[in-house]
Parts: structure tokens; C-alpha cells; sequence
């Protein structure tokens, strides 16, 4: 009989997953549970050899309706308020006056760097990342006319471009995401509208509706191309298609489940939308389609503003009133 090696690495925490083998008239089964969500590694060998195609990767999800408790909690912020990952893995988080570089350790915790003195970087609130040109994008909103805008960062943190936005400048630019064909959609909040840009920050056209926006707080996509929206003060997620219509709202105001209080950030994974709450102090989750999925964070969260995740499916809560990032 011929020696059978089984290791289930889980890579989200670089760990061993415990796996039982079943051999019955010639075959083996291979049974474990996985732990944690995310990225998985299958390493299967014969006399020492691995088999065809071994090692096996494969991806773990848990649906939203699981998501109760915070498994971490990032804390040594001032009032965080948007997220992204970069092409490292880090996590991008603007503070008050600063960009935070959070970096997971591999024996657990996490080391923040801050970047205060970053060129027209007063008050800064939306963050992207372009995997593609390893460069990022910082909105701030500063008072002064000389640093309200959206600025381009080069890998090593060097503005390569900034604007004050068109046709009429921004006011009180909030959240930027990055969209088909590298496009950037920004909440032109005080205005509210939403400025469109190229990637290397030409304006192309300002993004509205024939209703008007409430106030448009932050922007996800799908992946049938379809644009979603957080009002504000309509209390409401609008969806539009590729061309811009509107194509339905989800969510109404009020306080039971599949209700909105003053949405703030926004993030699509799997088909689910995950949107912040600020009065209702608690995220939502609804399908693409509309339909109200589950709610979390409610008792927990104190103010919570963007919201993003990693690439094993973790998401990281922005809490502006307890100054942390909750990891769920």
C-alpha cells in the first residue's frame, strides 16, 4: 500500500488545517472543516511525491447571516474614515491630518505607519488604489482652495497629479472608488454630485441623476457593471446602469431590518452589498437585486464609516467615534 500525505494549509492564517482520510476499496476521501474563510492550499502526496495538479487552491466563504462578532479590532487611529487595500496588502486608512499604512504581522497583530506630511494632504477622506500603475488616490477636503481636491500618488508616495476638480471645483470631496476602464468616481458631496475623472485625474463628466442626489456618500460596482450609491439623506441606495439611469433604489429610512439610517460607506462582495449606517449604528446587507440579507455591528460600532476587505474575504469597518477599525 502506497504512503498517503494530506496537509490543508489555511494561508489566511498560516496555519494547519486537522484533515481525516478515508480509504475504501481503492479510493480516499479527504474530510476537514475549515476554520477560517479565505484562501486554502491543498498539498496531496504519494511516496512522498505530490499527485497531478497538487498542491490544490481553493477559497472558503462564509455568507453574511455568520458575521456577528469582530474577530479583531485595529486600534491607535484618529477618527478613521477611508479604506483600501493596496498592492501590497496593506491597508490605506485616512485619519485626521494623515494616511495610515497598516500592516498585518505574521504572529498576529498589526504595525501602523503614518504619513503626515504627505504634499496637499490636509484633510484627507477617500483613498483607491490602482493595482494596475501601483499608484493611489487621496481626496481631501480641506478648507484651503490649494489642497481641496483629489491628488495621485506614485508607489513611493510622491503627488504626480492633483486637481481641484471641474467644472465649478469640489466641495467637501468625500469617498473615491475606481471603476470599469480605470475611471474614478468621486463623491462631490457639497455639491452633491459625483465628478468623474481619468486615471490620470482629466475630468470627464459630472454623474448625476434627473432626481438629484441627497447627498452621495460613497460608490461600488458590480460585476455586471451596474453603479450603486450611498444618499445620505434620501436614506436609500440608488443603482444605476453603465449609461447612468436609474435603475431601482434599495432601502427606505427607518430603524427594523432592511431599513436605512444615514448611509455612509459601501462595499459589494460576492453579489452582496454591505452598506455603513451612521444613526442605525450598524451594517446592512442586501443582495444586488435588493432583496434585505442580515445586520451586524449594532452595540458595537459607534460610528461607522468606509468599508473594504482583504483578499480572504475579511472586512474592515472604519469606526470614526471609537477611533479603530473592526476586522469582521
Amino acid at each position: 500500500e502506497q504512503e498517503l500525505e494530506v496537509e490543508l494549509r489555511s494561508l489566511a492564517k498560516g496555519s494547519i488545517v486537522p484533515t481525516k482520510i478515508n480509504k475504501t476499496k481503492g479510493t480516499c476521501e479527504i474530510l476537514f472543516r475549515p476554520g477560517t474563510r479565505g484562501r486554502h492550499e491543498l498539498s496531496v502526496k504519494v511516496q512522498g511525491n505530490h499527485i497531478s495538479d497538487s498542491p490544490f487552491k481553493f477559497f472558503v466563504e462564509h455568507h453574511p447571516t455568520k458575521l456577528k462578532e469582530p474577530v479583531d479590532c485595529i486600534t491607535g487611529l484618529q477618527r478613521p474614515y477611508g479604506a483600501a487595500f493596496n498592492f501590497n496588502g496593506d491597508l490605506l486608512v485616512t485619519q485626521e491630518a494623515a494616511i495610515c499604512v497598516i500592516r498585518k504581522q505574521e504572529r498576529g497583530g498589526y504595525s501602523l505607519t503614518c504619513l503626515d506630511e504627505l504634499e496637499h494632504v490636509q484633510h484627507p477622506r477617500g483613498i483607491a488604489t490602482n493595482e494596475q500603475s501601483s499608484c493611489t488616490y487621496v481626496t481631501d477636503m480641506c478648507t484651503k482652495r490649494d489642497c481641496t481636491g483629489v491628488m495621485k500618488f506614485d508607489w513611493d508616495w510622491k503627488c504626480v497629479h492633483f486637481t481641484n476638480g471641474h467644472p465649478e471645483e469640489f466641495k467637501r470631496p468625500g469617498r473615491v472608488k475606481i471603476g470599469p476602464n480605470n475611471k474614478l468616481y468621486i463623491c462631490d458631496r457639497g455639491n452633491d454630485r459625483i465628478q468623474v475623472f481619468n486615471s490620470d485625474l482629466k475630468f470627464l463628466q459630472v454623474f448625476e441623476t434627473s432626481e438629484g442626489f441627497g447627498r452621495p456618500v460613497d460608490i461600488a460596482f458590480d460585476d455586471t457593471g451596474h453603479i450603486y450609491v450611498s444618499d445620505h439623506y434620501r436614506n436609500q441606495i440608488l443603482k444605476f446602469d453603465s449609461k447612468g439611469d436609474l435603475k431601482e433604489t434599495i432601502g427606505h429610512h427607518g430603524f427594523k431590518p432592511g431599513e436605512l439610517g444615514s448611509p455612509r460607506g459601501i462595499f459589494i462582495h460576492n453579489n452582496f452589498i454591505y452598506v455603513n449606517e451612521r444613526d442605525n449604528q450598524r451594517t446592512s446587507v442586501f443582495q444586488t437585486t435588493g432583496e434585505f440579507v442580515t445586520m451586524f455591528g449594532h452595540g458595537k460600532f459607534g460610528d461607522p464609516a468606509s468599508i473594504t476587505a482583504d483578499q480572504d474575504g475579511f472586512l474592515y469597518i472604519c469606526d470614526e467615534e471609537s477611533n479603530c477599525v473592526f476586522v469582521f
